[in-house]
């Protein structure tokens, strides 16, 4: 059994030009490894997204360990990985995450990867373009 919640805050009737099938990847990406890292005991997953202004922000949280200083400052470089920061049965090869940030930059976006509320939180920003 796995806790899962959504909020979202989006106004208005804007649309905007993105390329879906990267910004799906993405997110597919962020929620996968949330899936994975969550607590195996009572998991928790939260997604939620917001407008504001021009960003779009999609933040995928999860209950499980926090994100160590030296993820915080490595995880958008392509096969980076630090398996030992957050124990894992199946290998990583640090690709998920740099191809993140590589749609959220393609977007005029970024990656934000932040510790809070006891779990790690990834949130990516999309500058999207009004059409």
């Amino acid at each position: 059994q796995m806790k899962f919640s959504f909020e979202q805050n989006v106004k208005g009737t804007e649309n905007y030009y993105i390329n879906p099938s990267l910004l799906i990847r993405a997110i597919q990406n962020i929620l996968t490894n949330a899936l994975e890292y969550a607590d195996k005991q009572n998991p928790k997953i939260k997604i939620r997204v917001e407008q504001e202004g021009k960003e779009l922000k999609i933040g995928i949280w999860n209950n499980g360990s926090e994100f160590p200083e030296e993820v915080l400052n490595n995880f958008g470089k392509l096969f980076y990985r630090m398996d030992k920061a957050r124990s894992v049965k199946e290998q990583h090869y640090g690709i998920g995450l740099s191809f993140v940030c590589r749609v959220a930059k393609l977007h005029k976006g970024r990656v934000e990867l932040r510790n809070r509320d006891d779990g790690a939180e990834v949130l990516i920003t999309v500058n999207c373009i009004k059409s």
